[in-house]
């Protein structure tokens, strides 16, 4: 069984080990077992899934690309570097802990500039934003207006273009 105290490579208490005790616990048992084990360990697994499962709620969820976009990245990179922050926790080697800390600093590094180069390419494209929109601080940047001059000296440029609301039909 996953926990039992002869499994070596998945035995509880001690990862990989033999644990000394007897083979059957007691639901009682093992919750104090349990307590004893984990006392002063933090709650960042479970956090750390959490804010995963907001990301994804927010995916699902949040009206265009950009909203998503910034519930995917924000909570989600949170949700990972959490987990990943447990883990180095829960194995308590350096080494563990400097590529906990490695993957966790490569997280902090690479998702912002990915989010904000993917939603530049969206704006670019011409995806629309969300109706309740306040403010486009990106009107009339000129990667825009760029992009429409391209897309217009292309053939079939005088086919209705979708990012148009007025050339779709109702």
């Amino acid at each position: 069984t996953p926990l039992s105290n002869n499994a070596t490579i998945a035995s509880y208490p001690r990862f990989d080990r033999d644990n000394p005790g007897p083979l059957e616990l007691t639901s009682r048992e093992f919750d104090q077992l349990a307590a004893q084990t984990n006392r002063g360990t933090c709650v960042s697994a479970p956090t750390g899934v959490g804010f995963c499962l907001l990301a994804a709620i927010g995916v699902v969820r949040m009206p265009d690309v950009y909203t998503r976009m910034q519930a995917s990245t924000k909570a989600g990179t949170l949700g990972i570097a959490l987990i990943v922050a447990s883990v180095g926790l829960h194995f308590r080697d350096a080494v563990t802990m400097l590529h906990s800390g490695l993957v966790i600093g490569f997280l902090f590094l690479t998702a912002p500039v990915a989010s904000h180069l993917i939603a530049r390419a969206a704006y670019v494209l011409g995806s629309a934003s969300w109706r309740g929109s306040v403010i486009d601080e990106m009107a009339g940047h000129e990667d825009r207006e760029a992009t429409d001059a391209a897309t217009a000296s292309r053939p079939g440029a005088d086919a209705p273009d979708p990012r148009d609301a007025s050339s779709r039909e109702a």
